[in-house]
């Protein structure tokens, strides 16, 4: 596929995945109407907050995130546009045909591609292209002028995000008007289009290696998986394939011999030893059904599951199959938890109280963990605690929650155990974002106090002194937990328990259906 990015046609991307329900349009003619904002999180060059960041966590980890980011800039410019074309290839059972003139909307994607694949629902026969073409030529124009709210509606939508279309009959309306008027391709640009070229998904890099480690795929190029997942994994695992649906986040012309794939599934054929998924968090659980009953072994970022119909799912996958799950709560492998049993003196089934002010920061209005397939901030990021929480206290059944909603959107919850522990966790976006996410915790058992702040900072006191006191580079757990996860998996030793599963999602869970039945009645708005 090629897209037009700053002004030129670039070659060499892998096509966006064709869906049982999508079709492929072949474009002829592309509007954009404009450039959307916060799909992305997306830094200003500063180098106060560099600083900050250097500091916080050191020279190498700042280096991979500045690396990480810069590669992300072609992904970052999405837009809305419109346009027409032929079809390549139809969804299943769709009405239209190949060779079919079409309208389609592009609700965020390049500023232009020779080949599109967008859903049924967003393409719609034409009887006359709107303008006189050269059938070897795709002509690109940017609108001049605004365009209606019909269309702005659709600034961008995911056929993944589980968010309902309007009525698109005015979408498309609006569409053609645009389309129609000759004023907008005054200044258009045209590009030759070339009859060869064959639409391909799926694309090896480089020269092919020789395989000597287990062989893992990762679902999710993101930030994440580059700067945390791969570096920390390479020892244990060779990844054979990386699934991303954005064409623009995989590398141009990677030299590293690893399989790219844009689908957001996987494919019949494929089967591995290790499944990294880090993905969308509604995907999670399915795909990690699907490893677990192959199987393989299951590496899942949060949030487990979404719902309890997944976890459910997730659960009977586990108890049924040979295959092992490694959840990615990177909370479980920091050091200071050591130090913290040490000094509370804790003996097995003691419980620990817990109590924790988080910050997390603002997302970008229209970022994918505002989707409602996304659910809330409790399970995207408060599981992490609530997590850590209970596994502190040996995963005991929990005996009662509760949750409260300020008009800002703080989240204030608390958990009991049955041991007695109790739990508690202030959830908001107010505050300084200086070096991102922060957290303050306090851990109460035995007449001792651990506080931990930002995953780095530890205090322990007692009754008449301080018992312990350190500073770590808060990266050191995401390492810690990856080369554990890796060690296991090359030494075929067991992943997490069933019941660590059970009673960890199934809280967070708990937690974000009296959140629901809170915003429901009382129309609190928490992201």
């Amino acid at each position: 596929m090629r897209a037009l990015i700053e002004g030129q046609w670039q070659d060499g991307f892998l096509d966006y995945h064709k869906r049982p329900g999508d079709c492929r349009v072949r474009v002829m003619g592309c509007l954009t109407l404009t450039k959307i904002e916060g799909l992305y999180f997306v830094r200003a060059p500063d180098v106060r907050v560099l600083w900050n960041y250097l500091r916080e966590i050191g020279f190498r980890d700042v280096i991979r995130k500045i690396v990480s980011r810069r590669n992300e800039r072609f992904r970052n410019n999405k837009f809305l546009s419109v346009g027409f074309g032929s079809i390549l290839e139809p969804g299943d059972y769709s009405s239209l045909a190949p060779g079919q003139l079409v309208l389609f909307i592009a609700t965020a994607h390049p500023m232009c591609v020779d080949r599109i694949t967008l859903p049924q629902c967003l393409v719609r026969p034409l009887e006359a292209p709107p303008m006189n073409i050269d059938e070897r030529e795709i002509v690109h124009a940017e609108s001049p002028q605004g365009y209606p709210a019909s269309l702005q509606e659709l600034l961008g939508w995911s056929p993944l995000s589980g968010k309902p279309l309007p009525d698109l009959q005015p979408a498309f309306d609006a569409a053609l008007d645009l389309l129609m008027e000759p004023s907008v391709w005054k200044k258009a640009q045209r590009f030759s289009w070339s009859t060869y070229d064959v639409a391909s998904e799926r694309g090896v890099s480089g020269k092919a290696r020789e395989r000597y480690r287990k062989q893992g795929v990762l679902f999710g190029y993101g930030n994440y998986a580059k700067v945390i997942v791969l570096p920390n994994i390479a020892p244990y695992v060779q990844i054979a394939c990386i699934h991303e649906i954005d064409p623009l986040q995989i590398p141009p012309s990677p030299k590293d011999g690893i399989k790219w794939d844009t689908a957001d599934d996987l494919r019949a054929e494929e089967q591995y030893d290790v499944y990294f998924l880090a993905g969308f968090h509604h995907s999670h659980a399915p795909l990690a059904v699907k490893a677990l009953r192959s199987g393989g072994c299951a590496v899942v970022e949060k949030p487990l599951a979404v719902d309890s119909a997944q976890l459910s799912e997730l659960l009977d996958a586990m108890t049924q199959s040979r295959g092992s799950l490694y959840s990615c709560f990177h909370k479980r492998y920091q050091v200071l938890n050591q130090h913290a049993l040490s000094d509370m003196r804790l003996g097995p089934g003691d419980p620990v109280s817990y109590h924790s002010i988080v910050y997390e920061v603002p997302l970008p209005s229209r970022h994918w963990y505002r989707w409602p397939n996304s659910r809330s901030r409790l399970v995207s990021n408060g599981c992490h605690w609530i997590d850590h929480f209970l596994f502190l206290n040996n995963y005991c059944e929990v005996l009662r929650t509760d949750v409260f909603v300020a008009r800002d959107g703080t989240i204030n919850c608390s958990m009991e155990l049955k041991n007695g522990a109790m739990f508690t966790m202030v959830l908001t976006d107010q505050g300084s974002e200086r070096i991102g996410v922060q957290d303050y915790i306090e851990l109460r058992a035995n007449g001792v106090t651990v506080r931990m702040r930002n995953g780095g900072m530890y205090e322990a006191e007692s009754n008449d002194r301080v018992l312990r006191a350190l500073t770590i580079n808060k990266m050191e757990s995401y390492s810690r937990m990856y080369r554990s996860i890796g060690q296991k998996i090359a030494q075929g030793l067991p992943g997490d328990s069933v019941e660590s599963v059970r009673v960890s999602t199934g809280a967070v869970l708990q937690l974000e259906h009296e959140l629901n039945e809170i915003t429901e009645k009382d129309a609190v708005v928490w992201i």
